[in-house]
Order: structure tokens, then sequence, then C-alpha cells
């Protein structure tokens, strides 16, 4: 591996995914993960609306999807909810006494909005792909605070994409009550812990919704996640 692809890779490890020199010389991420975002923005290309993503986390997959958006057909913002302070307090239908002592609790996965926006200006998939705090004012909308009191804030329209990485059962069902209904005919709502045997009130709270598994649910060609195409 030469000293270019190297050095970047020293910071995009601990992101989960790599560059990789190929034939083009151009540079590209081996991630699975990442290839799954890149399918779902191929399913909404046809499709007017902005990106929703709910539960932030680090930010890895807002800075994809701000990325994998900036030149498609349409002009689209992305938004990110989260508390920025970590999970809620469990509700009984995650069964929180399945988990050890403190295994799972409020507060994990805790990453401050301020760490979320330097990652998001320090991160590049390749030399020339990053995003820049011109477009992080003018594209990317983090919005602060635990659901649902925080989702008022949103003054987008139609929704594209709606992507609920969110763990557990109330968060499950606020955001999909919320947010899904805006969702757009052809846009995709993409679900990270449908049917993972950890977050059993995740799957609980997406059948409740739907009266049971969403109708024509998919999983992802390169990542075991599954989301589905609104009829």
């Amino acid at each position: 591996m030469t000293q270019a692809i190297r050095l970047p890779n020293l910071a995009l490890r601990p992101l989960g995914f790599e560059l990789q020199r190929v034939k083009s010389h151009t540079w590209q991420p081996r991630n699975s993960r990442f290839l799954y975002f890149q399918e779902l923005v191929e399913t909404i290309t046809d499709v007017p609306g902005d990106i929703v993503e709910c539960g932030v986390g680090n930010g890895r997959t807002l800075f994809w999807l701000g990325l994998l958006t900036e030149d498609g057909k349409h002009a689209r913002r992305v938004w990110g909810f989260d508390s920025f302070e970590g999970l809620p307090s469990l509700h009984p239908e995650d069964q929180a006494d399945r988990f050890s002592s403190g295994k799972i609790k409020a507060g994990m996965f805790a990453h401050s909005e301020a760490e979320v926006r330097a990652l998001l200006l320090r991160n590049r998939i390749s030399p020339n792909r990053r995003i820049s705090r011109r477009q992080l004012r003018k594209r990317v909308v983090l919005v602060p605070g635990f659901f649902p009191e925080s989702f008022p804030k949103y003054s987008g329209g139609p929704i594209a994409l709606l992507h609920l990485d969110v763990n557990i059962y109330q968060s499950y069902k606020d955001c999909l009550e919320y947010f899904e209904p805006k969702v757009a005919i052809g846009g995709v709502v993409a679900f990270d812990e449908y049917e993972k045997s950890t977050w059993v009130g995740a799957t609980r709270a997406i059948e409740e919704y739907y009266g049971g598994p969403p109708p024509g649910i998919r999983q992802g060609e390169h990542a075991r996640r599954r989301f589905v195409v609104k009829q």
C-alpha cells in the first residue's frame, strides 16, 4: 500500500472503512455498510426530497449520506436528529431485564454535537471528496434534543430517505409516527435494528406501526440491514 493511501487510512479505519487504490487511480471505500447506503441513495435517484437520519451517533452515516447526495438529480438537505446525550431510558418493550448490569443503559452511544461536526469536516472518502464548512452550513442540519420534542424543528418538505438508527422501542415508535407520513412515494425507510436480537423493542415498534412486517421489506445487497420503498 502506498504512503498516500496509508496515511488517510489511519484516520478512516476507526470509522469502519478504508481507501483502496483501483485501476482508474481513484479511491473508494471498502465497507459493506457504505455500499448499503450507496444502494439506498441510488434507489431514490428520481425521488425529490430531503434526507432525514434519526440517531446520528458519531456522524459516520450522516457523512456518507451528505457526500453520496451532493451531486444528485435533486438538491437535498441532510437532517440529523439526535439527543447528542446517548440513549434515553429503556421501555419495558425493550426487555431491559435481559441485559446484565449496565450492559445497555441510558446514556450509551453519546457523541456531542461538536464532536459530530468536527468529524463531518475532518473526514473524506478521497482527497477531493469531503464536506466543506460551506456545505455543512448549507446542506447539513443537526437538530439536538430528545425525541419527539425535537421533531417540530424539521422544516423540510417531503422526505426521500428516512434512516432510523435509534435502537429502542419508544424512539422507533416516535420516529415512525412523526416522519414516516412525510416520506414521499418511492422514498425509502431504512431500519438499522430490525430483527436484531439485541434490540427486540425496535422490531416490536416497527411491526406495531405497520401492523406486521413492513410490506415489501428488503435486505440490502451488501449488508444485513432492512428497508422498504414506500408505495
